[in-house]
C-alpha cells in the first residue's frame, strides 16, 4: 500500500513525551516497517529513527494566530497531495486524529478511500488545552466553518478507527459508518511479567502538569498515604502551569516525591520500572497512554472511571477504576484492593499483551487492504 497521511498529529515524535504524537507514529513507522510507504505531514517532528519507507514534511511555519494553524495547514497538505500524486500511486488518504476544530478542511482524496482515527474520548470541551483569553476570539468566529469541515470530512469517510471498541460503537451510531474498528495504542510489554513487590508503595504520576491532570491530587494521595502509615515513596514525571505550585505543596508538607520534570519516553518506562502503582488523576482521560505502559510494567493502575480507561480497565481486575476526585477515594480504594495487586499486576500485564505491535499493525493492515480493495 501507499498512504498519503494529510495529518499525522500536531507533533510527530519518536521519543518525546507527545502522547497524540507517539501513538502516531508507531502506526505509521510500523506500516512502514512492514513495507508499506507513508507520506506523512505533521505542522513539528522530531524523529530519532524512522523506516526508510516513512517519509514526513512539515513546513516549519506557525501561524501568528493558533486558530488559523489549522486552516494552513490543511490547505497545505492538499497542495502536497496533488504534487506527490504526480510521482506516486496512492492507495489510501488517511486523516489521523481530526478533533473537531482541528479539521477545518476536509482532506483531498482524489477519489481514493479515506480513513479516520484514531478517535480518543476527548476533554471535557478540550478545556485542558484551551487558554484563557478574552470572551470572544477570532477562534469562536472560525469554529463554526472548522466544525462544518469536520462534518464534510466525515461524510466522505469509508473506514473510522478510534482507540477502544466502546468509542467506534458509538462513533459508528453517530456518523452512520459501517466500518468502524478499534485501534489501540501499541505497547511492547516485556517477554515475561514484572514481579512486583508492594510490600513498600511506590506509586507515581505521569502526564503534564495541567489543571484537567491534577497533579496536586497526586500530592495529596501521597500525603493521606503517609498519615495512614504506609511506607510510601512517589515519583512524578512531567512538567506545567502546575509545576511551581506542586513543588511548593510537596515541600511544605515534607512528601516523599520526587519530582523529575519532562523527561523522554524512555526515560519515564526507566521510572515505571521503579513503582508498582500508577496513579492517573485526570478527569475524562481521551485515552492515557501512561496507563497502558504501566500495565504492560506490571503496574497496578487507579484512575477516574471516565474517558477511555473505562473501556479498557476492569475494575479490581486489572487496574481499580475510582468514582470520586478526593484523596480519600483514592486511598480508600488502594487500601480496600490492596490484598489483590498482585493478582492484578499479572492481569494487567496480560491485557497488554493485545497492545503488542505485531497484533495491532496486523489488525490495522487487514482492514486498510480491505477497504481499498
Amino acid at each position: 500500500m501507499i498512504i498519503f497521511v494529510p495529518f499525522a498529529s500536531d507533533y510527530l515524535t519518536d521519543h518525546q513525551p507527545h502522547g497524540e504524537g507517539l501513538i502516531c507514529f508507531s502506526l505509521l513507522n510500523g506500516l512502514a516497517e512492514r513495507g508499506h510507504k507513508i507520506f506523512a505531514f505533521s505542522p513539528k517532528v522530531d524523529i530519532k529513527k524512522k523506516s526508510d519507507n516513512l517519509y514526513v514534511y512539515t513546513t516549519g511555519i506557525r501561524m501568528p494566530l493558533d486558530s488559523l494553524n489549522y486552516f494552513f495547514h490543511s490547505c497545505y497538505s492538499n497542495i502536497l497531495f496533488k504534487n506527490l500524486l504526480k510521482k506516486h500511486k496512492f492507495d489510501l488518504v488517511w486523516r489521523m486524529n481530526p478533533f473537531g476544530s482541528h479539521c477545518p478542511i476536509p482532506p483531498l482524496t482524489q477519489g481514493l478511500p479515506l480513513a479516520l482515527g484514531p478517535f480518543y474520548y476527548e476533554w471535557p470541551n478540550r478545556q485542558a488545552t484551551k487558554s484563557k483569553r478574552s470572551p470572544i476570539s477570532l477562534g469562536d468566529l472560525l469554529r463554526p466553518f472548522s466544525l462544518l469541515g469536520f462534518k464534510n470530512t466525515f461524510a466522505k469517510t469509508d473506514i473510522l478507527f478510534s482507540a477502544t471498541e466502546g468509542q467506534a460503537r458509538e462513533l459508528s451510531k453517530k456518523f452512520i459508518i459501517e466500518k468502524s474498528y478499534s485501534l489501540p495504542l501499541i505497547i511492547e510489554p516485556p517477554s515475561l511479567c514484572p514481579q512486583k513487590s508492594f510490600e513498600a508503595l511506590k506509586p507515581i504520576f505521569v502526564g503534564n502538569f495541567l489543571e484537567n491532570k491534577r497533579p496536586l491530587l497526586f500530592c495529596e494521595v501521597v500525603k493521606e498515604l503517609q498519615k495512614r502509615g504506609f511506607s510510601c515513596e512517589g515519583q512524578m514525571c512531567g512538567d506545567g502551569p502546575e509545576f511551581e505550585k506542586v513543588k511548593g505543596y510537596i515541600l511544605e508538607n515534607k512528601l516523599n516525591i520526587t519530582l523529575h520534570g519532562r523527561v523522554s519516553n524512555s526515560e519515564v518506562m526507566k521510572r515505571l520500572d521503579e513503582s508498582n502503582i500508577l496513579i492517573n488523576t485526570s478527569f475524562g482521560e481521551p485515552y492515557g497512554r501512561n496507563n497502558v505502559e504501566a500495565m504492560s510494567k506490571g503496574l497496578v493502575v487507579f484512575c477516574h472511571n471516565s474517558g477511555g480507561p473505562k473501556d479498557f480497565i476492569s475494575s479490581e481486575r486489572n487496574g481499580v477504576l475510582v468514582e470520586d476526585f478526593s484523596s480519600s477515594a483514592f486511598v480508600d480504594a488502594l487500601v480496600a484492593n490492596r490484598d489483590n495487586f498482585e493478582e492484578m499486576s499479572k492481569n494487567a500485564y496480560e491485557s497488554s499483551l493485545n497492545w503488542s505491535a505485531e497484533k495491532v499493525l496486523s489488525h490495522l493492515e487487514h482492514h486498510l487492504k480491505a477497504v481499498i480493495s
